[in-house]
């Protein structure tokens, strides 16, 4: 599903050309944050310079979305902390379904921030 995602990314936010485009992809350490990576990997392999934005260290990921952190680390994207987001072409992966309470710490934070921007937010949570 988040391949299709980076496509319609591609076609539809980056002009059908992901080279060299800047993008920050935040995600949380649940399903949503490690299919989010997924789609951070897709972009970033065609070229896109992509910049992910974590809620919490790696230690506290899920063990799928662990297993995607460690692929971008190894393809040497860079992955930052969500308090150090900066303003560029964003896709939010923050919370998924199986949240069951309103955000709070560091993901709301990131949400507010996101609530922020005037540039176009790419499968925003929150809404």
């Amino acid at each position: 599903m988040r391949r299709c995602l980076a496509i319609v990314a591609r076609d539809q936010f980056l002009d059908n050309n992901p080279q060299n485009k800047k993008i920050a992809v935040l995600v949380g350490t649940g399903g949503n944050g490690g299919g989010t990576l997924v789609y951070a990997r897709r972009l970033n392999s065609w070229g896109t310079n992509v910049e992910v934005y974590t809620t919490a260290n790696a230690e506290k990921f899920m063990p799928i979305p662990a297993y995607q952190y460690r692929i971008l680390q190894r393809m040497k994207v860079p992955i930052l902390s969500g308090r150090n987001c900066q303003k560029r072409g964003i896709t939010n992966g923050i919370i998924g379904y199986s949240v069951n309470e309103n955000p709070y710490g560091l993901p709301k934070a990131m949400i507010q921030w996101l609530n922020e921007r005037t540039e176009k937010v790419h499968t925003p949570s929150g809404l």
